[in-house]
């Protein structure tokens, strides 16, 4: 089991994580108990040294995060799972303090999210929207295979000065020249600068099954995104 903890004044992302993980059924959606979620057990406050602490148990990944498998700047929130069987690993998700509610208002110029991983119109028209996460999971693949942020921004600060850019003007990250022609079109999918036009999940996840995504077989990161895929549907 795995243990975060912090003070009491400095608690609410992480009371928000918890409720996120385990009491989202009252709005809308559920994740309790989802294959490709982390489990989050309880929470409790203790007093250790006269200090309250307020701490929240989660699922103990034994294997760590994606970045000590893969790239250093990748997703610290993809976790590494064995099979039950020993031989082979599985991927979940975690970290969900940051997350929207689909159709929710938020504030003007109130930009939520790694800055990296923002689309075109959660930056310029705070529109949030399930492409939102299909530009990021497009992010995500191009990282994974490059070692190197889509953008090509090793911190959150470099990618902040970049806001403009990824909001304002027609320009896409360019995709990796490892990928083959089908690994190209699926990106060029994901990186629809009009979320009108951008595929769903569900037209993605189609495509991702009957595709070789790049030219050097990597099971793990076909298997990575079929469940990022199927979370979002």
């Amino acid at each position: 089991m795995a243990v975060k903890s912090t003070m009491p004044i400095h608690s609410f992302m992480l009371r928000l994580e918890k409720y996120i993980l385990t009491d989202l059924s009252r709005c809308l959606i559920d994740l309790s108990g989802c294959p490709q979620i982390i489990n989050c057990y309880s929470d409790d406050t203790t007093v250790e040294d006269g200090k309250t602490i307020y701490n929240v148990f989660l699922e103990f990944a034994p294997n760590g995060d994606l970045p000590k498998h893969r790239a250093k700047n990748s997703h610290h929130n993809i976790l590494i799972f064995p099979t039950q069987d020993g031989k082979k690993n599985d991927v979940k998700i975690t970290d969900f303090r940051l997350a929207k509610r689909f159709g929710f208002a938020e504030k003007k110029n109130t930009n939520l999210g790694t800055p990296m991983y923002l689309s075109p119109e959660s930056i310029a028209l705070n529109d949030v929207n399930l492409g939102c996460d299909i530009w990021a999971l497009g992010c995500v693949v191009a990282e994974m295979v490059t070692r190197r942020t889509a953008w090509k921004c090793d911190t959150d600060a470099e990618a902040r000065s970049q806001l403009y850019r990824i909001g304002f003007t027609k320009e896409l990250p360019e995709i990796p020249r490892e990928l083959s022609e089908q690994g190209n079109d699926f990106l060029g999918k994901c990186w629809e600068r009009d979320c009108s036009k951008r595929w769903t999940a569900e037209m993605l996840l189609k495509l991702l099954k009957k595709m070789i995504l790049i030219r050097v077989s990597d099971r793990l990161l076909i298997k990575e995104l079929i469940w990022s895929l199927q979370i979002v549907l």
